[in-house]
């Protein structure tokens, strides 16, 4: 029997278009935790999700309450770190919550538009901003604690060892704010794919995709397109940085949770996209926006 992340496309569509573009914590209950252990793919319950996210709330709040008490008291300036750290913990705790409980947003295809990419049209989807927005506030919240922590610690040991720990996540602060900067999209050309990411570029002709297909990564679906063994087309430039990171193979991947159309139609259109070339003069026009978007093309406006 197939591991959890080694499911073919056809059985990760059974679980319908809804529940691929989820978010998952790779943790939840007994049986979960197990199965984690063993493959580490298991999502965690919904039950799970809101005990992790209201306890981690409630004990931030009670830490900046207990905290921002003593301070007024003038208790020492001490406490503005209990402060800091509780109100991070709240920003922590919220932000878990809201990518994981809230339901995946419409994939109706709204945000899929023909436009003019290099000269050409194209069908551009663009990748929702969601996720690295919540990455970098939430880096951004702890990395304010632990310096408020450590400047109120001055003079003490324990100074030393908050600094060592805030360093490390004030360097990444910059990086991550650039992946929301930098934004994404997948643009479909007559000629093939680019992929524009946090991480890089990426282009893929129609005629070097070996394959397309779901993958598991565990906290989200990946939609792969595999390119050709030493396919010419093939190529990846990865943005400057800390963080960025290069496929491990030719090809490009996109988490399905950034998407907003049906992952079943995705799959089918690129799909025939690559294994017809004369249906490609869809990607000029409204057509294969149609296609994304309905699953059917239309004629042309």
């Amino acid at each position: 029997m197939a591991t959890w992340g080694e499911r073919t496309t056809e059985e990760l569509l059974r679980r319908g278009d809804t529940e691929l573009r989820r978010l998952r914590v790779p943790l939840g209950t007994v049986p979960e935790v197990w199965a984690f252990v063993s493959d580490g793919r298991r999502p965690a319950s919904r039950g799970f999700l809101w005990f992790v996210t209201v306890t981690n709330v409630l004990l931030g709040a009670a830490l900046a309450a207990g905290s921002a008490w003593a301070l007024a008291e003038g208790d020492g300036t001490g406490w503005a770190a209990g402060v800091a750290t509780g109100l991070a913990w709240v920003a922590v705790g919220v932000g878990v919550g809201v990518l994981h409980l809230r339901p995946p947003g419409p994939a109706d295809g709204a945000r899929v538009e023909v436009a003019t990419v290099q000269d050409r049209p194209a069908v551009v989807l663009p990748l929702a901003g969601t996720v690295p927005w919540f990455q970098a506030s939430g880096t951004t919240a702890v990395a304010a604690a632990l310096v408020t922590a450590a400047v109120a610690a001055r003079g003490s040991g324990g100074a030393v060892l908050l600094w060592l720990a805030a360093l490390p996540v004030l360097v990444c602060v910059p990086d991550l704010w650039l992946r929301v900067r930098h934004g994404g999209r997948l643009v479909l050309s007559r000629e093939g794919l680019h992929l524009h990411t946090g991480d890089g570029a990426g282009t893929l002709a129609w005629d070097d995709v070996a394959d397309v297909r779901l993958v598991d990564a565990g906290r989200h679906v990946d939609l792969v397109v595999q390119a050709r063994p030493d396919a010419p087309s093939w190529r990846w430039d990865r943005r400057r940085g800390l963080l960025p990171r290069t496929p491990r193979r030719p090809g490009l991947a996109v988490p399905l949770p950034l998407l907003d159309v049906r992952p079943s139609v995705l799959v089918r259109s690129l799909e025939r996209w690559a294994r017809h070339p004369g249906m490609r003069a869809e990607l000029e026009d409204d057509r294969g926006r149609y296609r994304l978007a309905e699953g059917t093309p239309s004629a042309p406006r």
